[in-house]
């Protein structure tokens, strides 16, 4: 059996990539690339406004992948972030993102609900 083709998205402390993963498990190129919306990146945001930024770069990343891989079954999402979560997908602390804060973040649901699209999310 093999793997679904799916959107990917790395997202560190100063970098976020974004691209596709295929069902014969490689990665398409060109990756997506830019800054993390973070606190390394935008000293002094409020974690919930980088939180939106957050949710929002996702979703705009999501849409140009889909847009670009038009023959693709594109129907999972994997996401990848610098802290640890928990087993609904809730961010529970991201220090290279948000610093010290500790504020849960829905972020696999939030996705999920927006773009339609099974999620996961894992440190």
């Amino acid at each position: 059996m093999g793997y679904p083709d799916c959107l990917v998205f790395d997202i560190g402390g100063t970098t976020f990539r974004a691209g596709v993963f295929t069902s014969s498990q490689r990665l398409v190129k060109p990756v997506l690339r830019r800054p993390s919306p973070s606190v390394v990146n935008q000293p002094g945001t409020s974690t919930p406004v980088l939180q939106e930024q957050l949710l929002e770069s996702i979703l705009e990343a999501a849409e140009h992948l889909k847009s670009a891989h038009p023959h693709r079954n594109l129907k999972y999402i994997g996401i990848a972030v610098p802290g640890p979560t928990d087993s609904s997908g809730k961010i529970l602390t991201a220090p290279p993102l948000w610093g010290k804060v500790k504020r849960p973040y829905p972020l696999r649901t939030l996705v999920e609900k927006r773009l339609k699209m099974k999620c996961s999310g894992r440190n």
